[in-house]
């Protein structure tokens, strides 16, 4: 069976013959090095420094091979001289790359569609909130993992104000505690 790495080569060596194919092999940083990112969890690749590409593992397990290489050469495009970021001349290389392959290079993809292809569900992440604050004008309800002592001051003294109603005043509960602050 073929491993992540093993995969990631392959797919990256087919991704490069058919960039080629097309006519964008002068474009071609040759000192590309490719790895696997086993921390990525929100992003399927990123390019660093012009020349340091990075797919995520999950992409790697999950995708089909058509999806990770449509990652591979959206990240080498972002190797290529002339481009910025996603700027007006990277566009040009993906829609240069999308009318000669079955491709479809974009800014974003979304991570649910791949899974949702792969016929996966897609694992969830649990967040823990610490804060609840509700407006006790309109009742509407924020929660918050993190709030600094100036945040918090902010709201117990009257000096924020609800966007929504124009309320001023917030009951805040530590969920950790089960205390109401204020």
């Amino acid at each position: 069976m073929e491993t992540l790495q093993e995969k990631l080569n392959r797919l990256v060596n087919e991704s490069v013959k058919e960039l080629k194919e097309i006519g964008l092999g002068d474009n071609l940083n040759t000192n590309m090095t490719f790895e696997i990112n086993y921390r990525a969890k929100q992003r399927l690749g990123q390019c660093c420094n012009k020349c340091d590409i990075n797919i995520s593992s999950w992409l790697l397990e999950v995708g089909s091979d058509k999806d990770i290489k449509n990652t591979i050469i959206h990240e080498i495009l972002h190797t290529f001289k002339d481009t910025i970021g996603h700027k007006a001349k990277w566009q040009y290389y993906a829609r240069y790359v999308n009318n000669r392959t079955e491709y479809n290079i974009t800014r974003t993809t979304s991570i649910n569609n791949i899974y949702a292809r792969a016929n996966i569900q897609r694992p969830t992440k649990h967040i823990h909130y610490k804060w609840e604050i509700t407006c006790t004008k309109c009742g509407a309800v924020w929660k918050k993992q993190k709030m600094t002592t100036k945040v918090l001051n902010g709201f117990t003294e009257g000096n924020r104000i609800h966007r929504k109603c124009g309320g001023t005043d917030f009951r805040i509960v530590d969920l950790d505690n089960c205390e109401v602050i204020w």
